[in-house]
């Protein structure tokens, strides 16, 4: 019995193993079974062989592992070139990744600032129409009554006629609340400011203004309700002539602004003032009539003159100045939408934002979109896959479906109907 059947099975693997390498050693596997028969047979020592073949192998090992050595070694600094490059490229990567991160929280913060500054101008806007259209509140009634009195002022009538000028007569019994002196003539002006105008209020007025025109204090007579639109027995507006002279109603809505009143009230004066020379421009001699022809064309022509050298000019800076910020506007609104950042609800309030989002809108849409008449808000929203700022743009009241087609034939350039 041999060593191989003494041992257990791990060192037989042992033995085959080993016994392997002498056989690859000794180059049995060049040879056929005749020439391993008689490698066996011959004189010559098998173990010197063996020992020769091993010495070989120590040696040719040796040289195949300097060059294992070599290898592995190049393969490494390979490795390692590879991994700084690899470092090198991903730190770059990164180091440009947060230049673009920094450089898109900058324009962030940018934006919502400018946001908030437009927010909080929409704000400063809809405090100043809160201020224009809230009721008036008044300590006592007569400031009340003086409130509506003080705008029939001088400034008021010059518009009408420069040459025109207010008496306030509100002490005086029957001579109403103001005089309004024009070059040819006189106005008296009843103001009230009552929530209702009963018909006592109408028979006083009429009383004053007979027992007037008998006596020649004015020519024209004039009731303004300035807190009631409706006038009992004259409705909001009207026109009367009473002989010679004239009689005027004026009752103006409780919730218009005190700016709109008081325009109101102008153009009422300056119809009023019309009609009474229209009506007696034929009493005139002819030099009156040349000479109010002529003030009036001289009057004209200064007027233009004032307007074309500071109201215009004005107007033009306005418009350029609008569409400067339009521009602004719109390239905002494209970086947001570059950078995927959220649009403030509150941009969508003007006219100016709402031709820009329709626009971007239609962009979106190949040249052959067809818009279904039937659901065509829906199909816009599910065929652009728009984002919750743009359904709600498409939703809100006042986008129509003719709007959206008009933007889409400029955009396009076509001339399309459905």
């Amino acid at each position: 019995m041999g060593i191989y059947d003494k041992v257990d099975s791990e060192n037989k693997k042992i033995i085959i193993k080993f016994g392997e390498i002498i056989y690859t050693h000794l180059k049995l596997h060049e040879k056929n079974d005749s020439e391993i028969k008689d490698f066996f047979t011959n004189d010559y020592d098998i173990r010197k062989k063996i020992d020769q073949a091993f010495e070989s192998g120590k040696k040719l090992n040796s040289v195949e592992l300097d060059s294992y050595k070599t290898s592995y070694q190049q393969l490494q600094n390979e490795q390692y070139q590879k991994e700084n490059q690899l470092r090198d490229l991903y730190e770059k990567k990164i180091e440009n990744l947060q230049n673009e991160y920094q450089k898109g929280f900058e324009q962030g913060k940018q934006y919502n600032s400018i946001a908030l500054s437009e927010k909080q101008i929409q704000l400063d806007l809809a405090n100043k129409l809160i201020e224009e259209y809230k009721p008036k509140q008044y300590e006592n009634m007569k400031e009340k009554g003086d409130f509506v009195e003080n705008i029939i002022s001088d400034t008021l009538v010059r518009k009408i006629d420069r040459n025109s000028y207010v008496c306030d007569t509100s002490d005086i019994k029957g001579s109403g609340d103001r005089i309004v002196v024009f070059p040819n003539y006189k106005m008296m002006i009843e103001c009230k400011n009552k929530t209702s105008i009963k018909k006592s209020d109408i028979e006083q007025f009429k009383d004053h203004y007979v027992n007037d025109f008998k006596n020649n204090k004015y020519d024209v007579s004039v009731f303004i309700s300035y807190n009631c639109e409706h006038i009992l027995g004259k409705g909001c507006f009207k026109i009367e002539q009473h002989d010679n002279n004239i009689v005027g109603y004026l009752g103006i809505n409780k919730n218009s602004s005190d700016k709109s009143k008081e325009n109101i009230v102008e153009y009422f004066l300056c119809f009023v003032n019309d009609i009474y020379n229209s009506n007696h421009s034929s009493d005139k001699s002819s030099d009156d009539v040349r000479e109010i022809v002529v003030k009036s064309i001289l009057e004209i022509n200064n007027d233009i003159l004032t307007i074309e050298k500071y109201e215009l000019p004005l107007i033009e800076n306005i418009r350029e100045k609008y569409e400067n910020k339009k521009f602004k506007l719109n390239k905002l609104i494209s970086e947001f939408n570059l950078y995927n950042i959220p649009i403030p609800l509150e941009i969508q309030k003007s006219e100016c934002t709402e031709n820009i989002f329709i626009d971007k809108i239609t962009e979106k849409m190949n040249d052959n979109y067809c818009i279904n008449k039937q659901n065509w808000k829906k199909q816009i929203i599910s065929d652009l896959n728009l984002d919750e700022f743009y359904c709600n743009f498409l939703n809100k009241r006042g986008i129509t479906r003719d709007k959206i087609l008009k933007s889409f034939n400029e955009t396009k350039n076509k001339n399309i109907t459905f």
